[in-house]
């Protein structure tokens, strides 16, 4: 599941039951987030042969909030977090909410951690705590991760969000341990090559020559279009990251900068003329050299180039 705005995990549902009160209502779906909040998620599914067994083993667990019970399958899925939920009507599928139970049998299980299960001590009284699975997997920075089953020996798996990349060939997988905690995982999300950050926005060059309408489709293919520099912070940043990653053969960058009814223009159509870097001489403003490139030969300064002309992309993306 991905990834970049939110995971919508449907636990589909036909009629949900009041434990207690004996009231059926539709079913739910409920709405799971596992990338940047934790709302309501999975912690723990079991099979079960009937729906009694279910609700009992979630009271018996202190992170439990609601269940689902699968009739078909006899699956039992323990659900963690507030109240997000809304309607979905789906048959095969029973939901409850903790809230509507008498949990006064397990109140001596209230010292129990989040994570563990209430079992019955000698005397039939629930009073002992052991471990029954691990929490919400910590965040780490420029990550997704994948898997919303958190019950013990359950995996999940951690991916750096785009244009980063894991800063070592460690495996990203992580494990929830007998003791209720994770597996560690040692690693960064570091930015990936040729891929530079200034405040929110991202800058990306490809180690490829190309005419300009060319270097145009790649940059729109990643969400992002042919660079427009528009002060001297900007080009000083640029021009620094392209030193540092200079290879022998690069020439040229493409900038979105184009010889527009005898202006050169941003492609969003505003001129460039509100901050400029052009190597003296240049621009010729000639038929011939309708496109701005960023010229290594000329000490990173712009010059106006035929359009045909094969230049490394230079990306901007927003």
């Amino acid at each position: 599941m991905e990834f970049s705005q939110g995971v919508y995990i449907g636990i589909c549902l036909a009629f949900a039951i009041k434990v207690l009160a004996k009231d059926i209502h539709f079913g739910h779906s409920i709405k799971t987030d596992t990338i940047n909040n934790m709302d309501v998620y999975i912690f723990e599914m079991i099979m079960m042969k009937d729906i009694k067994k279910c609700i009992e083993s979630c009271k018996t667990r202190k992170a439990c909030k609601f269940f689902n019970f699968d009739h078909q399958a006899k699956l039992c899925y323990l659900i963690g977090g507030n109240n997000t939920v809304w309607f979905e009507r789906k048959p095969g599928f029973s939901f409850g909410n903790k809230t509507d139970w008498d949990m006064t049998e397990h109140e001596n299980c209230g010292n129990c951690s989040d994570y563990s299960v209430c079992k019955k001590d000698g005397e039939g009284q629930y009073s002992v705590c052991l471990n029954s699975g691990c929490g919400p997997p910590g965040e780490k920075n420029n990550t997704i991760f994948l898997g919303n089953m958190f019950s013990i020996g359950d995996k999940i798996k951690y991916e750096c969000k785009n244009r980063y990349r894991a800063n070592s060939d460690v495996s990203l997988t992580s494990t929830c341990l007998t003791n209720g905690t994770w597996s560690p995982v040692d690693f960064e999300c570091v930015l990936a090559d040729y891929v530079y950050k200034l405040n929110n926005t991202f800058y990306q060059h490809f180690p490829y020559a190309q005419n300009w309408d060319a270097a145009q489709e790649t940059c729109s293919s990643i969400g992002g279009y042919l660079i427009d520099i528009t002060s001297p912070e900007e080009q000083n940043f640029i021009e620094e990251n392209l030193r540092n990653d200079y290879t022998t053969g690069f020439h040229c960058y493409w900038t979105g900068g184009k010889l527009m009814d005898g202006v050169f223009q941003w492609l969003d159509g505003t001129s460039v003329n509100s901050y400029t870097n052009w190597n003296p001489g240049d621009p010729c403003y000639c038929s011939a050299e309708q496109c701005l490139g960023i010229d290594i030969s000329f000490n990173y300064k712009w010059n106006d180039k035929p359009c045909t002309w094969s230049c490394n992309p230079l990306c901007e993306i927003n």
